[in-house]
Order: C-alpha cells, then sequence, then structure tokens
C-alpha cells in the first residue's frame, strides 16, 4: 500500500510541534507548502505558479533569481538512483500509451464505476494513513488533521482530487489490455521436448493413439514446462517468435503438430485452445470487456504482450538523448 499521508511536510512540523524526538523538521515556511492532494497530481498547482512567476515550464524553484530545473532533477535522481530513475520513466511510457491508445480505440471511463474506484481507494488512503499515525506516533487522524486547521471530509475531497487521474488511468489500462486479448489472435498450448527425435516421433503417435499430452509431458519433457504438464502461458501472435509462430498458428484447435526440431531438441506441440482475430471496435465489444473484468483483472503476460504489441503499432519507443544507463535497453520494440 502506498503512504496514506499526502501530507508530510505538515506532519513533521506537527510532530517537532508537540516535542517528539529525532523527527527532521522541514525548512521555515514548509507550513505553507500545498499538500499533494491540495495541488492535484498532475501538477497543475506548479504549472499554475510558474507561468505566473514568468518562469518557463521547466523550473522547479528558484533562489536568488537562480532556477532549478526539471533537467537538473533528472540528471540528480539518475546519478542518485538509477533503478528508480528507470521505474519513473518506465511508468511515464506507460501512462502515455495508455493514452493514445484509448484515444485511438476510443476507450473511455465515466460514471459510476470512476466514483466507486475513487473511493476506494481515498477509503484505502485513509485506513493507512490511520494506521500510520497510530503504530508510529500514537495520534488519530482526525487529532492530526484538527492540529493543521484541516479535517476529514477536506482531507478525503483532497485525496480524491489526487487519486483520480491515477484510477482512470488504471481503468483505461485494464480496459484496454482485456480488449486486446479478447480480440486478438492467440493459442494455449502443450509442449513435449526431448533430445532424441526417435522418441518424439512415439510420443507423437502415442498421442494420436489418445494418450495424455500431460502425462507424457512430465514424464518425458526435458524443458521446465514439463512441471506444468507442458503447458506453456497463453502465445499471442502479434508477440509470438516469429520462427514458430506460423506453425502455430496454422494449426486447428485439438491438433497436434509434427516434430518440429528445436534449439532445445524435437518437440510435439498440442493445440488445447485457440482464437482467431476478431475485427470488432471497442464499442461493440464493451459490454464483454467489462464482463471479463468483472471476473479477473489482466494478468502479467496479458499485460506484457499488450504492451509489446501496443509499442510495436506505434512505432516503438525512442531515448534520443540517451538519459538512462548504458546498460539498459534503449527501446522497448
Amino acid at each position: 500500500m502506498r503512504s496514506a499521508i499526502p501530507l508530510s511536510a505538515l506532519i513533521a512540523c506537527w510532530i517537532a510541534a508537540c516535542g517528539a524526538p529525532d523527527v527532521p523538521v522541514d525548512p521555515p515556511g514548509a507550513r505553507n507548502l500545498p499538500s499533494a492532494a491540495a495541488s492535484g497530481a498532475d501538477g497543475a498547482y506548479l504549472e499554475g505558479t510558474r507561468r505566473e512567476a514568468g518562469n518557463p515550464p521547466s523550473t522547479l524553484a528558484e533562489v536568488a533569481g537562480e532556477n532549478v530545473t526539471a533537467d537538473e532533477l533528472s540528471s540528480f535522481l539518475l546519478r542518485r538512483d538509477p533503478r528508480l530513475f528507470e521505474q519513473i520513466v518506465d511508468e511515464l511510457l506507460l501512462r502515455r500509451v495508455v493514452e493514445i491508445e484509448a484515444r485511438t480505440q476510443g476507450v473511455s471511463c465515466e460514471g459510476k464505476e470512476l466514483e466507486r474506484r475513487v473511493q476506494r481507494a481515498v477509503d484505502d488512503e485513509v485506513a493507512g494513513g490511520r494506521e500510520f499515525l497510530w503504530r508510529q506516533y500514537r495520534v488519530s487522524l482526525e487529532n492530526y488533521l484538527a492540529s493543521t486547521r484541516s479535517d476529514l471530509a477536506a482531507y478525503r475531497a483532497g485525496l480524491g482530487e489526487r487519486l483520480r487521474r491515477d484510477t482512470v488511468s488504471k481503468i483505461l489500462f485494464e480496459r484496454l489490455v482485456r480488449y486486446w486479448s479478447l480480440t486478438t489472435e492467440w493459442i494455449d498450448i502443450r509442449r513435449i521436448v526431448v533430445k532424441d527425435p526417435g522418441l518424439a516421433g512415439e510420443i507423437r503417435e502415442k498421442i494420436l493413439l489418445g494418450a495424455s499430452p500431460s502425462v507424457l509431458a512430465k514424464t518425458y519433457c526435458v524443458c521446465p514446462c514439463r512441471e506444468d504438464g507442458g503447458k506453456l502461458p497463453r502465445i499471442y501472435r502479434e508477440t509470438a517468435d516469429p520462427a514458430i509462430a506460423d506453425t502455430l498458428f496454422a494449426m486447428q484447435e485439438r491438433g497436434i503438430s509434427e516434430v518440429l526440431e528445436m534449439e532445445e531438441g524435437y518437440a510435439v506441440y498440442v493445440v488445447l485452445a485457440l482464437q482467431r482475430r476478431r475485427e470488432v471496435p471497442y464499442s461493440a465489444a464493451e459490454r464483454e470487456v467489462l464482463a471479463s473484468l468483472e471476473e479477473h483483472g489482466p494478468d502479467s503476460e496479458e499485460t506484457r504482450d499488450w504492451y509489446q504489441s501496443a509499442v510495436r503499432r506505434l512505432g516503438g519507443i525512442r531515448f534520443p538523448f540517451r538519459p538512462v544507463p548504458s546498460d539498459r535497453t534503449p527501446a522497448r520494440e
């Protein structure tokens, strides 16, 4: 759970005023800084104050007439914590891909579900705030808010504004992923890999005669999928290995492949289920998408393959200024 107290500067000042030992105190004026809840998650407050001060949009702060810029922040963060920098860049990229794909596919989120999800997120944050304050300082959330001349209603309203954009992005993301997986081409398959081509042929014959592919995989397969009876994660056509995709997607449901030579050895594939591509606009598939999401959200493989396919459709991701560590792959193509 994320930290539920966005008013961290005020918390530190409040604790200091109450005499708690060894608590870092914010610099003078911290009480007057807007909280994340007041300023909004999209930085609208910061942009407004920059414009009013006549500073360029990249200015984060000014001291003695000199600006601290977003470029300086990026460089500092990259040197201090490259992994965190990468995570932030990845999240920004994902948000942008979701925004573009939502516009392209006509996916939106409004009304009761959005409000329900926002309120649920607010409830989680408030509960986390209560727990944090009581566990760390034996202080109730209401007493803390009263000390900052606020109250629970204002606090919840501010949280709602801060969390709304994140919630919208998450809902759009879930709908895009599920719409894609319901309409793109995919195949569920078992694979039995052995080192000897003769044994692979015998296994294929046994399957044709009615033997269980799962049992045969657990008995003979030499690759890690043996533990799952040879079952592989769902393979999506748009992200499948081109070397094997045409062969697999030419098969029919319950079909059995010939013995195929591959890097690991000799393989026999058995099709469990498949879906052909469906040319259906989101507006026509929305009910199906929402019903499917009610059953379960996107899983990790579904999410990963959607993102890869979306990036490819958008022409890849470039890092023209390479603001990333040298060992990082600069594009997800």
